[in-house]
């Protein structure tokens, strides 16, 4: 899911609008809640010693003027927001260009928390500590930052998205992109902190030293990040800056990354970072410089070759390098490389891959969705974007797969299938991929939307999905036109011949055998029917949109001749299903319309 945070965050940031339903001006201290949908800074805020302010989801803070939000000694902020109703803090949209001095915890306690907050067009001017943190500053505290996107904001010094001074805040699960400072344009820790850097999406930051990550006399944990596209013009250590720290680097992907030296990761003056199933690929000009330090890497696949115990030098086969996708593709000299400790295994109980991401090995099937030119924006008269499509099987057994693409609307609802559902066979360790376009109506209402890819194989359901808005209202026809999906096709795609169908063929047209499904839309019940001219193993199973199992009608031997079975749906919502039937070699899909 890693990959997805980014995506999600740049989305979501697009749907803020200026003005709300209420607004507030505030200045000074500030306790109590903050509900209003727009809440406008005039002045410096702060949150006095020992006291709490909290702030709903869903409330757009703007300043006026580029000053701080101060949480002060014992004091607690919490901003937590949701997927769906985010946080967000940002300049006053009439002084564009004045930024704000970002979110200030001084000893702060570290019950502050900011969960599904957008923090962009931070900026930390002036000199000294007010030149650090362009939009979070940690000085003497540990609040829990998640699940926000921190993004162009800069620092006249240090830490462009995050400052540390003798802190240990929980980064976690966070999009940290295309932000700058002169020292860690990303995240900057110093003075003897520790935060807990997590599941990050740390990319095209820019700064002059350590952009992605700088460590100077701090010693954090960082694992599970991907450290991407990070870059300097003239200083070193794009990806993870050193010096005299000795952080733990655990399962990270850091690739293409640019700067000079070492701009992968550099390793300076007493420093001894531990690296350890990482994945180093594509930085330039070098994967690890070393200048005065003694890193520890080992089962890790560096670009290049690198001592240590379990190091490799072999492509981890990224599954699109292009598009900054850097999941594994099966295959992968990565999975299964890391170190053989169980205490490192995937969630999956496999012995550990190399990099942020691990391959699921529990399911046969896997299908990934990969958009191109993400994030993506579709303006209000409609639009279209292109995507990745893929399908691996990993076991050692021929399945035949059914694959379905849909679309969440903002509302909740689910709209489609606008690819499919379409049959295809895979032979073991087979992966295809096909690029489609997908076109988005003008009639479609604005909001945040999920593309979601589905493949059910052998009882089990795979996923992925990735997100998109729509810019701009528009009205609720959703038949109007507009959805259509075109590409490259997947008719080609069954593997071997099949043996004659078991099920009767219709006599009179001597066409395909099918099974019919009657009445068909339906409320609630309906019948399938279907003839056998042999004996055969059967089985037809009813499946809902997001590829859940609703109903197994058959699994069993049948005899020749006619059948029926019935289903019912009255238990279930209205909504599209697909009855899924296999008689031998022989498959079909039907969708099916409850109506209610």
């Amino acid at each position: 899911m890693k990959y997805q945070i980014l995506f999600i965050l740049l989305a979501l940031l697009s749907l803020s609008a200026p003005l709300g339903a209420s607004v507030i001006y505030v200045s000074g201290a500030q306790t109590g809640i903050w509900s209003a949908d727009t809440v406008i800074v005039t002045a410096e805020v702060r949150v006095p010693p020992g006291e709490t302010l909290v702030i709903n989801p869903g409330v757009e803070v703007y300043f006026q003027t580029n000053c701080k939000f101060i949480v002060d000694n014992g004091a607690a902020l919490s901003a937590v927001g949701t997927l769906s109703d985010s946080i967000l803090f940002d300049e006053h949209w009439s002084l564009p260009g004045n930024g704000w001095k970002g979110i200030r915890f001084l000893s702060a306690s570290s019950s502050s928390q900011l969960q599904y907050c957008h923090l962009t067009n931070g900026f930390a001017s002036g000199s000294g500590e007010d030149a650090k943190g362009g939009a979070i500053y940690c000085s003497s505290s540990s609040p829990t930052i998640q699940y926000c996107l921190i993004n162009a904001c800069s620092a006249n010094s240090d830490g462009g998205g995050i400052y540390c001074s003798s802190s240990n805040p929980s980064i976690v699960s966070n999009a940290i992109s295309e932000n700058a400072a002169d020292y860690g344009g990303g995240i900057s820790c110093s003075d003897n902190s520790s935060p807990n850097i997590s599941g990050n999406a740390i990319s095209a930051n820019w700064g002059y030293i350590g952009v992605g990550i700088r460590c100077e006399y701090s010693s954090p944990s960082i694992s599970g990040n991907t450290i991407s596209e990070n870059s300097t013009a003239f200083g070193s250590a794009a990806g993870i800056y050193c010096y005299f720290s000795s952080p733990t680097i655990i399962g990270n992907t850091i690739s293409g990354n640019s700067g000079w030296p070492g701009g992968g990761i550099y390793c300076g003056f007493n420093s001894s970072p531990t690296l350890l199933n990482c994945v180093l690929w594509e930085n330039g000009p070098q994967q690890i410089y070393v200048s005065g330090g003694s890193p520890q890497v080992n089962y890790s696949d560096i670009q290049g070759g690198y001592t240590g115990t379990g190091n490799i030098n072999a492509d981890p086969l990224f599954i699109n390098y292009a598009q900054h996708d850097y999941r594994l593709q099966w295959g992968s000299p990565c999975i299964d490389s890391g170190d053989p400790n169980p205490i490192y295994n995937d969630p999956d109980g496999t012995r550990a891959d190399m990099g942020a991401w691990y391959y699921d090995q529990t399911m046969p099937v896997r299908i990934l969705l990969t958009p191109y030119n993400a994030p993506i924006q579709i303006p209000p008269e409609g639009g279209s974007f292109q995507y990745a499509i893929q399908v691996t099987n990993i076991s050692s057994t021929t399945f035949p797969i059914l694959v379905w693409c849909n679309i969440t609307l903002p509302s909740g609802m689910t709209f489609g299938p606008v690819l499919g559902p379409v049959r295809i066979s895979l032979v073991s360790g087979q992966t295809i991929s096909r690029v489609r376009t997908q076109n988005i109506s003008g009639h479609a209402p604005a909001g945040l939307y999920h593309y979601n890819a589905f493949a059910v194989a052998a009882g089990d359901t795979s996923s992925d999905s990735f997100t998109f808005t729509k810019l701009g209202a528009g009205g609720w026809d959703l038949g109007a036109g507009g959805w259509t999906n075109a590409g490259e096709s997947f008719d080609f795609t069954d593997v071997g011949a099949r043996r004659a169908s078991p099920l009767q063929h219709a006599s009179r047209s001597g066409t395909t055998p099918t099974m019919e499904v009657m009445p068909n839309p339906f409320n609630p019940i309906t019948v399938a029917s279907f003839e056998l001219r042999v004996s055969s193993y059967i089985s037809l199973r009813i499946y809902d949109t997001a590829g859940r199992l609703v109903k197994t009608l058959v699994d069993g031997w049948r005899e020749v001749g006619a059948h029926e079975v019935t289903f019912d749906g009255s238990q279930l919502p209205s909504g599209i299903y697909f009855a899924d039937l296999t008689a031998g070699d022989y498959s079909q899909v039907q969708k099916l319309i409850l109506l209610k």
